[in-house]
C-alpha cells in the first residue's frame, strides 16, 4: 500500500516543521505551504494539490478569523470532488467555531497543539476518508 500524505498548509514555517516532523515519525510522507500564497491565486493551491495528491489536509484558520475562513471554504469546496478531507487547526477554537457552526466535513484543533489531538484527528479523518 502506498505511504499516505498529509499536507500542512499554516502561516508560521515553524509549526509547517514541527507538524511535518510529526507527521513523518508516523510514517506519514508530508508536504508543507503557506496559507497567505493562497489570497487572491488560488490557482497556486490547484497546483500544489495536484503536485503532491495529499489523502488529509491540516489547515490553520488564522486571524481575521473571518476572511481567513471564507478562504478556506473557497479551497476546500475545490476538495470536495477529489475527498480531500481536512483538520482545521485555530489560536481560538471558540472564536471558529462560532464562524462555523457544527459540522461533520472536518475537525477543529485549538492551539497550543496538543501532538496527541493533532495526530489523532489526522487518523480519524484518513479513517473516514476510507
Amino acid at each position: 500500500m502506498d505511504q499516505l500524505t498529509v499536507a500542512v498548509i499554516n502561516t508560521s514555517r515553524e509549526i509547517v516543521e514541527v507538524l511535518q516532523e510529526l507527521f513523518e515519525s508516523e510514517g506519514y510522507k508530508t508536504c508543507g505551504t503557506f496559507t497567505y500564497l493562497y489570497k487572491g491565486n488560488e490557482s497556486h493551491f490547484d497546483n500544489f494539490i495536484d503536485q503532491n495528491k495529499p489523502d488529509v489536509i491540516v489547515y490553520d484558520i488564522a486571524l481575521p478569523y473571518e476572511s481567513n475562513y471564507k478562504l478556506f471554504k473557497k479551497l476546500s469546496e475545490k476538495m470536495k470532488e477529489k475527498k480531500i478531507p481536512f483538520v482545521l487547526t485555530s489560536t481560538n477554537k471558540a472564536a471558529l467555531e462560532s464562524i462555523v457552526g457544527k459540522t461533520k466535513t472536518y475537525e477543529l484543533v485549538g492551539k497550543p497543539y496538543d501532538m496527541q489531538e493533532i495526530l489523532d484527528a489526522v487518523r480519524r479523518s484518513l479513517k473516514e476518508k476510507k
